[in-house]
């Protein structure tokens, strides 16, 4: 419980800041309207929710379907060709960035 406070005391935080980084940049722009910077912060807390729960979720399903462990799949990893880890680390990013957009896209 005390994460959470602690993260939601951030989040407030970072939106005070923004609203005050913005109005001291250019003087003539007024405040940005709250329920903006609001959106895109609960859409930023579900996007850290859902890797969250995907996380947990792939962990419970790896125990039960007897897969192996994660370190020997790291180590096997280190052995492919670098184009063969490229394209699994660019296809880990688009789904992560797919992620992400698609939470923004839900909540505004």
């Amino acid at each position: 419980m005390t994460k959470l406070a602690i993260f939601a005391l951030a989040l407030g935080s970072l939106w005070i800041a923004m609203q005050q980084v913005n109005w001291n940049t250019d003087l003539t722009m007024g405040y940005v309207d709250p329920s903006i910077w609001m959106l895109i912060l609960i859409a930023l807390g579900c996007f850290l929710l859902i890797i969250g729960l995907s996380a947990w979720i792939m962990l419970r399903l790896w125990t039960v379907v007897g897969l192996p462990a994660p370190q020997k799949i790291i180590s096997q990893f280190n052995y492919l060709e670098s184009c063969q880890k490229l394209k699994f680390l660019f296809a880990a990013y688009a789904l992560l960035l797919l992620a992400g957009v698609g939470c923004l896209v839900a909540i505004c």
